[in-house]
């Protein structure tokens, strides 16, 4: 017998003193730290995902150069071997940088009324 899943939404008030409040999962009236101001760490997080890409791209780079033979560097290392690892290295830093753009856009979401930075904003 399977059980049934209960959501509640919480919903937070904002006092005179600027504490927020709010309601957990049982119903239970909680306090709601916040900590810094949300659109300096956004900035923060889109800034580590700028630089997680930036790095990601040197990795492709690197990869591109060795295959070429360009560089030779790590010689002891197959090619192939060489490769798989710039390409790993690659996805690891692509996949970081996305999920803190994407935590950066929950934290500050875009405006509409610019319509170049929310497409911007949005598709990265």
């Amino acid at each position: 017998m399977a059980k049934e899943k209960k959501y509640v939404k919480v919903q937070s008030e904002e006092t005179e003193n600027n504490e927020v409040y709010g309601k957990d999962r049982h119903g239970k009236i909680i306090k709601i730290e916040q900590t810094g101001d949300p659109h300096k760490r956004a900035t923060t997080k889109r800034i580590w995902a700028i630089v997680c890409w930036v790095i990601a791209i040197a990795f492709e780079v690197i990869g591109i150069l060795k295959l070429t033979n360009v560089i030779d560097w790590f010689s002891e290392l197959e090619l192939s071997t060489f490769l798989i690892i710039c390409i790993v290295l690659d996805l690891i830093f692509v996949i970081i940088g996305s999920l803190l753009w994407k935590k950066a856009n929950h934290i500050d979401p875009a405006s509409e009324k610019n319509k170049t930075k929310f497409w911007l904003w949005n598709n990265l």
